[in-house]
């Protein structure tokens, strides 16, 4: 009985490879990285009906799990839920201090400084001995802290490279800035900001000068000013902006003879 029960989930892996290698598995390995190297693994494994049919469930797989050595790290969660399709989900999250921990028995992934110390770079090397290499479909997509700048993938959208395969039969690496993608953002955010001010600043400036300006034009056609508005004006005896009255100070036009106001002879 106790050599039935030991052997019993090594026949449920079995059982969850063979069903990988035949299609009735869906995997998906999806990394978040973080500068100091720590970052979170998520595992998803989607059960396919012909797995269902053969009597594998999430429930099963999990308990089966749970014994591997790299889901029996401190902080792993199991999530069961369900696809939009109908199909049962199993979710592994793997909270991890170094990437290297997450490294599998056919697969190896690093996270180091380039030779510049300008750029994160992450690989992932399947092993030569690997039985998995070229065999063996799981997706996987990279979530770096800064823009990808240079990588292998499939595909790549700023911080986020995708992989259609993890055992496709090379390195696969992904390379980006130090700057974090919120950083680089901020960064914008910050220049559009200054631009806008600058502009404000001009228009106000723009306003101001213009409404000086109707101000002296409203005391050179005789028309009453704002107060304040004769300190705009030059005090100049005569000259373009106009003559002041000796007797009275009143403002007159350049080409006034008598004082609007007193009617003293200018």
């Amino acid at each position: 009985m106790a050599r039935s029960r030991l052997q019993r989930p090594c026949l449920v892996l079995s059982l969850a490879l063979c069903l990988v290698l035949c299609g009735c598995l869906e995997v998906e390995l999806r990394l978040q990285m973080k500068r100091d190297g720590s970052g979170v693994a998520r595992w998803r494994v989607e059960i396919l009906p012909q797995a269902a049919v053969l009597g594998l469930t999430a429930a099963q797989l999990k308990e089966q799990l749970r014994s591997h050595k790299n889901f029996s790290l401190p902080g792993v969660r199991f999530v069961e839920g369900r696809a939009g399709n109908g199909n049962e989900v199993l979710t592994v999250i793997v909270p991890f201090r170094d990437v290297k921990l997450i490294s599998g028995r056919d697969f190896v992934v690093n996270y180091s400084e380039s030779s510049d110390r300008k750029r994160w770079v992450l690989s992932v090397k399947v092993k030569e001995d690997s039985s998995a290499a070229g065999i063996l479909r799981v997706r996987m997509v990279v979530e770096m802290p800064g823009k990808i700048v240079r990588s292998n993938a499939d595909q790549v959208s700023g911080t986020v490279a995708h992989f259609s395969n993890l055992f496709r039969g090379e390195l696969l690496y992904v390379e980006s800035t130090k700057s974090s993608w919120v950083f680089e953002r901020f960064s914008v955010a910050v220049g559009v900001l200054g631009i806008l001010v600058l502009l404000g600043m001009g228009i106000w400036a723009w306003r101001r000068r213009l409404a000086s300006q109707t101000a002296v034009f409203g005391e050179l056609l005789g028309g009453p000013g704002r107060r304040g508005d004769a300190e705009l004006v030059p005090r100049t005896r005569r000259g373009i902006y106009g003559i002041y009255c000796a007797g009275c100070g009143a403002h007159n036009r350049p080409d006034a003879k008598f004082c609007r106001r007193c009617g003293m002879q200018l």
